[in-house]
């Protein structure tokens, strides 16, 4: 399923991605010393679910030969981002906030369901917004889980 922006946007995925700014997706050298440090890859052993296959995903979008389809979004959603990959990367990629800036793009040229939308509202403009609430709801976890 590939996402047509023209009709929202009228602008590519390459000009989407060239926006954001991704010239330190270039300094990954592919040498493959963050995939160990990787849990995602470690439990599926696939490389779109490691660091480095998702670099060349970010990296495909950036240059405009992907599109965002499901089979892109799906590993970019999968990763924990533990920065594990960032301490074992000798080349430092900051893997971590060209993670967050694709998502970001992801998130904002995606249509999300109702469902969706009103989960994304109510835990981040509700329950993570607020301290006492989030203590009073992980209380009642605690309960239920105690059941």
């Amino acid at each position: 399923m590939s996402i047509n922006f023209s009709k929202k946007t009228a602008v590519s995925t390459k000009e989407l991605f060239r926006q954001a700014e991704f010239d330190n997706i270039l300094k990954c050298v592919h040498c493959g010393l963050c995939l160990e440090s990787c849990p995602t890859y470690r439990e599926l052993e696939d490389e779109k679910d490691s660091p480095r296959g998702r670099l060349y995903l970010m990296r495909g979008l950036w240059e405009g030969e992907l599109e965002l389809e499901q089979s892109v979004i799906d590993p970019l959603s999968r990763c924990l981002d533990c920065r594990a990959c960032e301490s074992a990367c000798p080349s430092g990629v900051p893997y971590g906030e060209l993670l967050e800036k694709t998502r970001g793009i992801i998130l904002e040229n995606t249509p999300q369901s109702l469902k969706e939308r009103f989960l994304r509202n109510l835990l981040l403009k509700g329950l993570f917004r607020y301290t006492s609430i989030m203590t009073a709801a992980s209380r009642i976890l605690k309960i239920y889980a105690a059941t």
